[in-house]
């Protein structure tokens, strides 16, 4: 598992010396005694010192398949002992952990792992606020954007100003007429804080680039870099896709769907499924760029007989189909939050006298009823949920038939997406049965971001199986 660079090390004294030999051999009578590791040859640039050959003895491993996960375990501890013990050892190996199959330089917990997680955990963050700024209609109760934001309104008169700047927009004529300065606060903190935290993502992605520059360490660290650029394309469009959707429900004339269709304000659901979409782009790349960077590049170790078997190569392949299939569903549920179309028929399986509602191809060409017309949009979402969910067990059930060769993380993942995606469904259920009480409809937004990440977690695992 690593290999510790004697001749780089300085021993100050003979106890020293006497310490750390007593405790690896100790470490390694035990790890042999339970066949966890074998020996492998000493390097040749290791011999050259044999006067360390206390310390040599354990100074190259190869873990066995059986417990693999646990020996990785017990030596990060044996590792955090060497760097206590021996100062230059932290110099040489601070690139240096541990992947599944072999020493990886680009995995484990590194900075750039704790980078990715940050922008995942922000991003998880404001799919919930905006979830909830959606439901609660108040994402245009700001009427203006500017690239820094500015501060909220601080008394009495600023807020007064804001307000009547509100009451000149469409959504304040249509159905809000009656709205007080108290309701109008409460629907501005939402979209606020909304906007402020995608600010928060934008400082910390530019403070943890500025710090990976100076490091060093897209030089060398393998693909940081691109994805990097990505991530910050991604989030610098999504702030403008964001007031471009905004802006969809401040005019009555800005897109036909506001005056076609709907009596109340609202924006654009094609705008607004387009910034969701980036929103799960982000959190895609983030996400992804996470596993990847705390597990590496590397292959997992499995039994001889799960090697490059019909079974491996079949999650390999279905993996990819499930996390489109949520992806998908995710999408269309954005049509029915841009559309309020949750709320069209609030039974289950019936739509109305049947299964299929009858205005279902009302409108003209038939093709545009999957966007503009809420029916069908409802209609659309329930059995594409209902499709994803049986698809997502189904495949979970297949792979329990070798689940116990499988390795430790892939197992867990393919329990957890059994599990999140049946408690996802019925959340759907309740929603549409509670005529889309909001406490249910926030819970079942964020768990459709969760059943998508253990969706992402099952497919990164999954490719690392031998193919």
């Amino acid at each position: 598992l690593f290999t510790t660079s004697t001749h780089q090390m300085h021993l100050h004294s003979k106890q020293t010396l006497f310490h750390l030999s007593k405790s690896l051999q100790s470490h390694q009578s035990r790890l042999l005694s339970r066949n966890y590791i074998t020996l492998c040859p000493l390097s040749q640039q290791t011999q050259k010192y044999p006067h360390h050959n206390a310390i040599l003895s354990l100074s190259t491993l190869k873990v066995g398949p059986q417990r693999s996960f646990s020996t990785l375990r017990h030596f990060s501890r044996v590792q955090s002992s060497l760097k206590q013990e021996i100062p230059s050892y932290d110099k040489h190996h601070q690139h240096q952990s541990y992947s599944t199959n072999a020493t990886n330089p680009s995995s484990g917990f590194s900075f750039p792992s704790y980078f990715f997680f940050t922008i995942s955990a922000l991003t998880f963050s404001i799919v919930l606020i905006g979830g909830l700024t959606r439901l609660t209609d108040s994402g245009l109760s700001m009427t203006s954007w500017t690239i820094t934001g500015s501060l909220p309104p601080m008394n009495i008169e600023e807020w007064n100003k804001e307000f009547d700047r509100y009451k000149t927009y469409p959504e304040y004529r249509r159905g809000r007429s009656e709205m007080t300065l108290s309701e109008f606060k409460e629907i501005f903190w939402y979209e606020y804080s909304h906007r402020m935290l995608g600010r928060v993502i934008g400082m910390t992605y530019f403070a943890g680039v500025a710090y990976m520059w100076k490091r060093g360490l897209f030089k060398t660290v393998p693909r940081l870099g691109r994805r990097t650029l990505l991530l910050g394309s991604l989030i610098g469009c999504q702030g403008m896709i964001g007031w471009w959707m905004v802006k969809s429900g401040l005019d009555d004339s800005e897109h036909s769907l506001m005056s076609k269709y709907n009596t109340i304000a609202r924006v654009s659901q094609y705008r607004l499924v387009t910034h969701l979409s980036m929103a799960f782009a982000i959190y895609t790349v983030a996400f992804w760029s996470y596993l990847d960077a705390t597990m590496g590049q590397a292959s997992f170790k499995t039994s001889a007989s799960l090697q490059a078997s019909p079974y491996t190569r079949r999650i390999r392949q279905l993996s990819p189909v499930i996390a489109a299939l949520v992806f998908l569903t995710a999408m269309s549920g954005g049509f029915v939050a841009g559309m309020d179309a949750g709320l069209v028929y609030n039974e289950y399986p019936w739509m109305g006298q049947s299964i299929v509602p009858k205005e279902i191809f009302e409108l003209d060409p038939w093709w545009i009823n999957f966007f503009e017309n809420a029916s069908t949009v409802q209609f659309d979402h329930r059995w594409l949920a209902t499709f994803t969910g049986t698809a997502t067990l189904l495949f979970y059930m297949y792979t329990r038939r070798g689940m116990q060769l499988l390795p430790p993380p892939l197992r867990v993942g393919l329990h957890a997406l059994g599990l999140v995606v049946t408690m996802q469904w019925l959340l759907g259920l309740t929603t549409l049965l509670s005529h889309v009480d909001i406490r249910a409809a926030s819970a079942h937004q964020m768990g459709s971001l969760t059943l998508y990440s253990v969706a992402l977690f099952v497919l990164n695992m999954a490719k690392r199986l031998p193919k």
